[in-house]
């Protein structure tokens, strides 16, 4: 995204709505600012909950979090009886992520309901937000920041190259856009109900995965097997039935000449990781003379990552690149079908992590992918196991765009609620 992107139009400002600074409507509260290491999710003699800004981006999943609902919260290791340098929160308060390691993650925030008696205090990189004058209603202020224009001055303010983070002076004056109360409790109302139905998209990804992991306990330890097939798996080493071949990175990686705009794509593990079986798409590509230096895959071939992210297998569908956190792994077809190879990585990449060279990260190398074994069984019976798995994985990959449109939808209704362009009868 570009962060000097103007040209969202400014909000034009319905009657009865406030278009104020941040400052005006909320006050900030003391956070307790903690690391990891002084947190823990054991149980202490004191309990005191602090919301730490990882979570918020990572963890919890809804932008309320619900003290009933919500288990992985943090406690604090140990607590002292000076409370002076920080204020417990309370119901309803916004919490907001101060730093980003993205761009898109500026402002991510959570409203605080259900506390319930319970004592918690914002965390490591959080400003807590809190609405004493009653410009906003409970439920809403997640919402604060997500009308589009609003949003986008937000991440203009934010600052830094690696990590993106806001003040508290800068959040303070930021102009943002409070509706009536009558149009809060819409955007409430249609969000509960959109987080409902995601709720429920979720669960029925979990089971069919849960069912998919079940399957392959049975199916791919060859402990069960079709009819026409008896007998115990014998096994092979990779390396015999197949070329293993490590990526390379053009060097040095930050020479601009390396890189274009269209061009083979430039694999990383995020590519890697937004895509399902086939990958597709990168966010890189590489110029003719980065390809040149690297390792060129082309539609069908198979690779897998060994390094950080250990043994995610794609099936690569566009002229592509990988670097030296990848393998290629090629010349296998007359003894593995490509599909069953996919799901035979996908439910041993558990022991691929383990067996890694141990350091600051984990990593496979040649020799190490060379001695993993895979079955040596007809191509038949393994064309009918993937056909089965690749069955499974559709329909979790049709459920994850269900879920998908669900999250769009949702966004979208509620920005355009926001922009008024949704007329919300008083």
């Amino acid at each position: 995204m570009n962060r000097n992107n103007n040209h969202i139009a400014q909000p034009v400002v319905p009657k009865g709505w406030n278009y104020i600074p941040f400052g005006e409507v909320f006050e900030f509260i003391q956070s307790k600012a903690l690391s990891r290491d002084e947190l823990t999710t054991e149980i202490t003699s004191q309990i005191v909950y602090n919301i730490h800004y990882g979570d918020i981006h990572a963890t919890y999943e809804s932008e309320i979090l619900d003290f009933e609902k919500e288990s992985r919260i943090p406690k604090i290791k140990n607590i002292s009886n000076d409370n002076s340098d920080f204020e417990f929160i309370k119901e309803g308060d916004l919490i907001i992520a101060d730093a980003s390691e993205d761009y898109e993650g500026v402002g991510s925030c959570i409203e605080v309901k259900n506390l319930n008696r319970r004592k918690a205090t914002g965390g490591l990189h959080t400003f807590v937000a809190r609405d004493n004058n009653g410009f906003t209603i409970p439920g809403f202020r997640p919402y604060i920041f997500k009308h589009p224009f609003i949003g986008n001055e937000l991440k203009k303010l934010a600052t830094g190259s690696k990590v993106f983070g806001i003040s508290k002076t800068n959040l303070s004056t930021l102009l943002v856009l409070i509706p009536e109360k009558n149009v809060q409790h819409e955007i409430v109302k249609s969000s509960t109900l959109f987080n409902i139905a995601i709720k429920k998209q979720k669960l029925l990804i979990e089971i069919k995965q849960d069912m998919k992991n079940a399957l392959m306990q049975q199916l791919l330890n060859g402990i069960k097997r079709f009819p026409k097939y008896k007998g115990r798996w014998n096994f092979v080493h990779l390396r015999d039935v197949a070329n293993i071949r490590r990526g390379a990175s053009p060097r040095p990686i930050n020479n601009k000449d390396f890189f274009a705009e269209k061009g083979r794509g430039w694999i990383r593990i995020e590519d890697v990781t937004a895509s399902e079986i086939y990958l597709s798409k990168t966010k890189q590509y590489l110029s003719e003379l980065g390809a040149s230096k690297s390792v060129e895959v082309n539609p069908g071939d198979f690779i897998m990552s060994i390094c950080g992210t250990i043994g995610v297998p794609r099936i690569i569908a566009i002229p592509a690149c990988v670097h030296d956190g990848f393998v290629v792994i090629s010349k296998f077809e007359k003894r593995l079908d490509k599909y069953f190879l996919y799901h035979y990585i996908n439910h041993i990449a558990e022991e691929l992590i383990h067996s890694g060279q141990p350091g600051i990260q984990r990593n496979l190398n040649t020799t190490i992918v060379g001695e993993i074994e895979v079955p040596d069984i007809s191509l038949e019976e393994q064309r009918q196991i993937a056909s089965l798995f690749n069955s499974c994985e559709k329909e979790i990959v049709n459920l994850k765009l269900i879920l998908k449109d669900l999250i769009e939808q949702k966004k979208a209704i509620i920005q355009q609620i926001l922009s008024n362009q949704i007329k919300v009868k008083k």
